[in-house]
């Protein structure tokens, strides 16, 4: 309703202050589709950059309106996107439990949804990508200027958004 600070936003169009997005190196050129608005968001918080909603702002977005069933590479990249945003980008003490939790939410996951394959492959393709991960994440730590918690202090406290998609895209 109103102007709001947040850690981050989901956006097909956004507004950016170029010095933020040059100090932190923009968005991560190995995320295609899913989680690229989280990683660079949570990384310009962990420097003490801001991210802010401007409700009243508009932007002509030209998608179709149908929902239909999510395409393969989009569950793949939403699968490796969610755990490499997290590798890079949380603190070794949430990484602690939250590992164990990713990995185990991407194998139920891939037991109980399809497509099985792919959602596999992404889980796969984070540990063969392992060392260029571990990489970006020193790179992103290194540059860390405030808290995990005080980074992490505008994230939502649902682990669900309230409405499910269900395999569904828009």
């Amino acid at each position: 309703d109103a102007p709001r600070d947040v850690l981050w936003l989901n956006a097909s169009a956004f507004l950016a202050r170029t010095a933020p997005m040059r100090a932190t190196g923009g968005f991560d050129p190995r995320f295609f589709y899913a989680y690229e608005e989280p990683d660079l968001g949570l990384r310009l918080a962990l420097e003490g950059w801001g991210c802010r909603v401007v409700p009243d702002a508009v932007a002509i977005h030209h998608v179709g309106s149908d929902i239909g069933r999510s395409h393969p590479d989009f569950v793949f990249h939403h699968i490796k996107n969610r755990i490499r945003m997290g590798l890079k980008c949380f603190s070794a003490g949430k990484l602690a439990w939250w590992i164990p939790v990713a990995m185990a939410h991407a194998l139920v996951d891939s037991i109980l949804h399809k497509p099985r394959r792919t959602r596999l492959r992404g889980l796969m393709w984070n540990i063969r990508n392992l060392p260029d991960t571990l990489r970006a994440r020193r790179a992103a730590q290194a540059r860390r200027q405030v808290p995990h918690a005080t980074a992490f202090r505008l994230m939502a406290a649902r682990w669900f958004p309230p409405t499910r998609l269900a395999g569904l895209r828009r």
